[in-house]
């Protein structure tokens, strides 16, 4: 593998985690803010559901990218969780 393939990969990878973690810790905010909501169903609201389906596809999406990236696969049902 060239070198520069390396750094492209590096840097793939380092996108993946960084927009992975910023779309994580919005749908975390947002997830709480629209589970929490007991007022009437404003436009801001269905904006705020609106952006919360989209960051649950982006880090569903992530998620999948990053176990095709695992380099040793296993059920699971294999994962031990002590």
């Amino acid at each position: 593998m060239k070198l520069i393939d390396s750094i492209d990969a590096l840097k793939e990878r380092s996108t993946l985690i960084n927009n992975s973690n910023i779309d994580y810790q919005h749908l975390q905010r947002i997830t709480t803010q629209v589970l929490n909501h007991t007022g009437e169903v404003t436009p801001e609201f269905e904006e705020l559901c609106r952006t919360l389906n989209i960051l649950c596809s982006r880090v569903e999406n992530s998620m999948v990218t990053l176990r095709n990236m695992i380099p040793i696969k296993g059920s699971v049902n294999e994962v031990q969780t002590d």
